[in-house]
């Protein structure tokens, strides 16, 4: 219920960063053409991340969920370094 909105107000605020940029650019904004392909694979990740980040929250609940959110991350930061 709640990711329409935030993934809306997300894509609205970013065009609007790029259509302001690209004015002062005057309609030649830089573009790193090899980081597209990057950047939309991050974004996808991210939004699957926060739908289940949603998913836990309705299931298990904020007081659970949290925790696990906000410690997942750097728990596989640090198994993949090691």
């Amino acid at each position: 219920e709640f990711a329409m909105s935030h993934f809306a107000g997300i894509f609205f605020s970013s065009t609007c960063i790029m259509l302001f940029y690209s004015i002062i650019k005057r309609n030649r904004p830089f573009i790193e053409p090899r980081s597209v392909i990057a950047g939309l694979f991050a974004g996808t990740l991210w939004g699957i991340a926060q739908c289940a980040w949603f998913a836990a929250n309705k299931n298990l609940g904020l007081v659970i969920a949290f925790p696990i959110i906000s410690t997942g991350p750097g728990v596989v930061a640090n198994l993949w370094g090691i």
